[in-house]
């Protein structure tokens, strides 16, 4: 439940309650935003809840059957309050602008030691301008993951971007140069030690918006 919550909160970027029912209690996951605390959402349920626990970006909880509508009616009223649905932006922090041709496997190899990576300890995530793409490709079984190869001007880069390919399938073509979301990280496969980079997202070289 808590995987099926992650990714419709990131495909619909609302907060999610995903819950399996039972003869007598509901038992489920709860995924948010940064917009709306989901503990404090349900310390204000706590009257309705069997036992509940988390923290702002994600929860798990307890609910006697009878009190599940109540429960629901309550909850979506308190994220009424709380933020404006016509608002709503999906935002993407980034920890840092790099030049891609100063980076070394000591590097990567310094981020990896402060894992493992989760709530109050996000990936470090950079942006990188002006990548020259070289190549790109969809993968996976329902093509829905982007590979490519980027150049910063001294290196070819091996990219991946999760769960991209659906962004830019739609696209005959891919913009020649583009700015870059990422994650560094070292990719072993075959035993054999590669730098590569975790695509979060990607535009066009020189986009504002």
């Amino acid at each position: 439940m808590g995987l099926v919550a992650s990714r419709l909160a990131e495909m619909c970027y609302r907060p999610i309650l995903v819950a399996q029912q039972g003869e007598t209690h509901t038992r489920g996951s709860a995924r948010s935003i940064p917009e709306f605390d989901i503990t404090r959402a349900l310390d204000r349920c706590a009257d309705l809840l069997v036992k509940y626990g988390g923290h702002a970006a994600a929860a798990g909880f307890t609910v006697e059957n009878e009190k599940l509508e109540a429960f629901r009616e309550r909850l979506t009223a308190i994220a009424r309050q709380s933020f404006d649905v016509t608002r709503l932006r999906k935002s993407l922090p980034v920890d840092a602008e790099i030049n891609l041709r100063g980076v070394r496997p000591d590097l990567v190899a310094a981020i990896e030691s402060i894992a493992p990576f989760g709530h109050g300890n996000p990936t470090p995530i950079f942006v990188g301008r002006n990548l020259t793409v070289r190549h790109h490709t969809l993968v996976g079984k329902e093509k829905t993951h982007l590979k490519m190869r980027l150049f910063d001007g001294k290196q070819v880069w091996d990219a991946i971007g999760f769960g991209l390919g659906k962004a830019w399938n739609a696209q005959a073509e891919l913009p020649g140069v583009v700015d870059a979301v990422f994650a560094l990280e070292i990719n072993r496969w075959g035993g054999m030690e590669r730098l590569q980079l975790n695509l979060k997202d990607i535009r066009p070289a020189g986009q504002t918006d």
